[in-house]
């Protein structure tokens, strides 16, 4: 079972492979962790999750990241999904 890590910084949600997987498609083992990180009544916890999921939803759209940034974190969920399929 996954440790309750609940982060305060959009960067770290978005280098937590197991999140982008379950905000991207929905399904992750941790789904209710997740879940209870954008419930937090700690608005720098609840935040951070609602950001993260914004611009990782809104990849093609996003103005919350440069052209670099954006082109790092596709290829990094590529990889992660590529890696994910191959366990299955």
């Amino acid at each position: 079972m996954r440790k309750a890590i609940m982060y305060n910084r959009v960067e770290d949600y978005l280098r937590d492979d197991d999140f982008i997987r379950y905000a991207l498609d929905g399904c992750s083992e941790y789904e209710q962790h997740w879940e209870e990180c954008g419930r937090s009544k700690i608005d720098s916890i609840s935040t951070a999750f609602n950001k993260a999921i914004h611009i990782l939803q809104n990849l093609d759209n996003c103005t919350l990241l440069n052209d670099e940034e954006i082109a790092i974190l596709k290829s990094r969920i590529f990889k992660t999904l590529k890696h994910f399929g191959t366990q299955n």
